[in-house]
């Protein structure tokens, strides 16, 4: 095994290493991750309390969670 072949498979491996959308399993980039919990934050109204049934506060949760899962 050469060094080349090492490395490239290792680029290959972080490049493809996605997390799964819980609810549907779909593969998600972290890129499209990312981008997604930001277009949920910015639909976010601003409340100034915050209730643990709020769609919008679960949404970006999942979402960060899923984010965190990948760094792991």
């Amino acid at each position: 095994m050469t060094l080349k072949y090492i490395f490239v498979t290792v680029i290959v491996v972080l490049v493809t290493k996605m997390s799964k959308w819980n609810y549907t399993g779909k593969d998600v980039s972290k890129e499209k991750a990312e981008e997604s919990l930001k277009t949920i934050k910015d639909a976010c109204f601003g409340c100034d309390v915050h209730r643990p049934d709020c769609s919008i506060a679960k949404a970006a949760g999942d979402i960060s969670a899923m984010i965190e899962e990948e760094r792991l």
